[in-house]
């Protein structure tokens, strides 16, 4: 008797840890996509800052006395 209640412990343990696994691939997956999606507004912001800059913005100062 002693025996079966070894084997369903084993299986509990077995379909726990199946669950763990699936369970830690799918965060990872998320974290992947988050950090891609991240990296990627990093490069449309950049590119928008360049896109945005006048290299002759704040060159010259108009005085009226």
């Amino acid at each position: 008797m002693e025996g079966k209640v070894v084997n369903m412990d084993i299986a509990a343990i077995s379909m726990a840890m199946s669950q763990y696994n699936v369970a830690t691939a799918v965060n990872t997956s998320l974290m992947k996509k988050a950090l891609d999606d991240g990296t990627e507004n990093a490069a449309q912001m950049i590119q928008s800052i360049n896109q945005a800059s006048n290299p002759n913005l704040g060159t010259k100062l108009d005085v009226m006395a």
